[in-house]
């Protein structure tokens, strides 16, 4: 079930989610939420969430023989941060600690109240707003990689690390990352391979290039695959800065100390 907190009490449904209310979905018409039920079947869950901006998930440990722990793998590659609650047959303490380990936010028994469910959502959701953006840095040189890490992380942006693109590839299948900033020179992949396989598997993750030596082709080929920009290396990086807040902005995250900054 994709739940949505409800903004607009008197909206239509379909309307408010932006899909059609023909497709396999129905809505629970409740004072604070907005819910679309998914079919018995993790490709539709999919189907949905591409077309479907939710606040929450709310999962069946075992959906068609399928594991609704599945859901967050997608949402990584998405690079969405949305809160997944799982529902077990039974209050199992090893079960739950390894949900929560491999990223699930919550996990209720399915015997559980309306009211514990509602009260789980809401705590997983204000969790995940206040979670600090994650930030993945690829470059080869390791001196490069580190004034980037050192600069981002007194931002309250948490940063990982990749020294190439075969590195980065790995990272982004198994961490929540919001935005990538690649050097577009390495040493085995370059940053564009690793944009086009990126854009080649519909992971939608905003990609930031950085090059000490601009080719008008290298540039052509950067917007032609969706980098949101090029920039080039230098001992400024105000730049660089400003350009992953925006991003940052674009995504409604907002890293710690500058939003304790801001009014």
């Amino acid at each position: 079930i994709l739940v949505r907190q409800r903004r607009d009490p008197e909206g239509d449904v379909s309307q408010d989610l932006g899909v059609d209310a023909t497709q396999a979905a129905q809505d629970d018409r409740s004072d604070h939420w907005v819910a679309l039920a998914a079919e018995d079947d993790l490709a539709h869950s999919f189907d949905l969430l591409r077309k479907v901006r939710v606040d929450a998930i709310i999962a069946d440990v075992n959906i068609g023989g399928q594991s609704g722990l599945d859901i967050i793998p997608f949402l990584m590659g998405k690079g969405d941060s949305i809160p997944v609650v799982l529902l077990a047959p039974t209050d199992d303490a090893g079960e739950r600690r390894d949900a929560l380990r491999r990223g699930a936010a919550d996990v209720l028994p399915k015997s559980a109240s309306i009211e514990d469910l509602e009260a789980a959502i809401q705590r997983s959701i204000a969790r995940a707003a206040k979670s600090p953006p994650r930030m993945l840095i690829v470059d080869d040189d390791p001196l490069v990689r580190k004034l980037l890490k050192v600069t981002f992380e007194e931002e309250g942006i948490i940063v990982v690390e990749a020294p190439g693109a075969l590195a980065a590839w790995e990272i982004i299948h198994k961490h929540k990352i919001n935005v990538i900033l690649s050097d577009l020179y390495m040493a085995d992949y370059s940053g564009l391979d690793l944009l086009r396989n990126i854009r080649g598997r519909k992971i939608r993750i905003p990609v930031i290039l950085l090059t000490g030596r601009p080719t008008e082709e290298a540039l052509q080929q950067a917007r032609e695959l969706g980098a949101v920009s090029v920039l080039a290396k230098s001992g400024d990086l105000s730049p660089v800065k400003e350009t992953v807040f925006q991003v940052l902005e674009n995504l409604e995250l907002r890293p710690r100390s500058r939003g304790a900054g801001t009014a």
